[in-house]
C-alpha cells in the first residue's frame, strides 16, 4: 500500500507507475484551500474544519485510488454503530472501489454495482458484521470481494444467525453477473456464504466458510465458473449441504470446476441436480455425516 500526501497530486502524475487499487490517498495541503470547494468534500472525515480541496485534486483520487470507507461520516471502526452510510457513501464516490479497516458494523445489506472492488486488509484484519440483513449484493458485472471476514449476527446480535447470504451475485435469466471475484475471504454464520445466481465466468479463491447451511450455491444458468482452493464447512447437521447445485427449472448451471481444497463438516459435501460438465479436481471430503457428492445423470456428461 502507497500512502500519497494529497499536496503531492499537484505536481506528479503517479497513474503512470502506481497501481491505483493499492494506493492511499490522505493529509491536508493548505495551499489548495483558497480555491476549494466545501461540498466536494463533504462528509470526508479529516477533511472538515478550515481546509478544503478541489473538485480536481478529488476527482483525481476517485478515479486513481481506493476510497478508505474511514473517511467517511458515521463509519465506526470498533462495529459499536452502524457504518453502512458511510460505507455505501464511499462505494458511490470511489469509480474503483473501497477499502475497509478494522471491525465495522452495518444493519443493512451494502449493494455494490459493476466493476468496483471491496477489499480489506486481510481475514483478520478487516471484519465486516451484518446485523439482521444479508450481506454484500453484487449487483453487476467485474465486482470484487478481498482479504476480509464478513459474519452475521441476528438484529439481536446473535451470532450466526442462517439467514441471507454473505455475498450474492444476483443474477437473473435475463441479466447474467459476470467476472466476479472473490478472494481470501472468510464468511461465518449465513445461510449460504456465496451465492452465485445466474453468475457467468467468475472465480472464488482460498474462501473459507463456517457455520454456514450452504457453503456455496450455485443457482440457474451459472455458466463456466471456478472454485480454488476451497475450505468450506458448514454448521453440520440434517440439510446441511457445502456446494449446493441447483437448477431453475430448465436453466441448469453449465460448466463448475471444483479445484482441490476441502469440503466438509456437513450432512452432504456436493449435491448437483443438474450441471452439465462439473468437474471435481483432487477435491477433499472430510467430517460428511451423509454422501460426499451427489449428482444426476445429467451432472456426469
Amino acid at each position: 500500500m502507497a500512502r500519497i500526501p494529497l499536496g503531492g497530486l499537484t505536481t506528479l502524475n503517479l497513474s503512470t507507475h502506481l497501481d491505483p487499487m493499492f494506493v492511499e490517498l490522505y493529509g491536508a495541503d493548505a495551499a489548495l484551500a483558497s480555491t476549494a470547494s466545501a461540498s466536494v468534500v463533504a462528509g470526508l472525515v479529516g477533511f472538515l474544519g478550515s481546509l478544503n480541496y478541489t473538485s480536481l485534486t478529488l476527482g483525481w483520487a476517485q478515479q486513481q485510488g481506493m476510497i478508505r470507507a474511514a473517511w467517511f461520516t458515521g463509519y465506526d471502526p470498533t462495529g459499536t454503530t452502524d457504518s453502512a452510510a458511510a460505507i455505501n457513501a464511499a462505494l458511490a464516490f470511489g469509480t474503483k472501489g473501497v477499502l475497509l479497516t478494522s471491525t465495522p458494523r452495518s444493519n443493512s445489506a451494502i449493494t455494490v454495482t459493476g466493476a468496483k472492488t471491496v477489499c480489506g486488509e486481510n481475514m483478520a484484519g478487516t471484519v465486516i458484521s451484518f446485523y439482521g440483513s444479508a450481506g454484500f449484493i453484487a449487483a453487476g458485472d467485474m465486482v470484487r470481494f478481498a482479504n476480509m471476514t464478513i459474519r452475521s449476527f441476528s438484529g439481536a446480535g446473535v451470532a450466526d444467525p442462517l439467514a441471507n447470504a454473505g455475498i450474492d451475485y444476483t443474477g437473473t435469466s435475463g441479466t447474467h453477473r459476470n467476472f466476479g471475484r472473490v478472494e481470501n475471504v472468510y464468511l461465518r454464520g449465513w445461510s449460504r456464504g456465496v451465492d452465485w445466481q445466474y453468475t457467468w465466468n467468475s472465480v472464488l479463491q482460498n474462501v473459507v466458510t463456517v457455520n454456514c447451511t450452504n457453503a456455496l450455491r450455485v443457482f440457474g444458468q451459472s455458466v463456466n465458473n471456478d472454485v480454488f482452493a476451497p475450505n468450506f464447512t458448514t454448521i453440520g447437521g440434517a440439510g446441511t449441504i457445502a456446494i449446493d447445485v441447483l437448477p431453475d427449472g430448465g436453466n441448469a448451471p453449465e460448466g463448475l470446476t471444483i479445484h482441490g481444497g476441502l469440503i466438509g463438516s456437513a450432512e452432504r459435501g456436493l449435491v448437483a441436480d443438474s450441471c452439465l460438465n462439473l468437474v471435481i479436481l483432487g477435491t477433499k471430503t472430510d467430517d460428511l455425516t451423509g454422501v460426499g457428492v451427489t449428482v444426476d445423470a445429467s451432472s456426469l456428461q
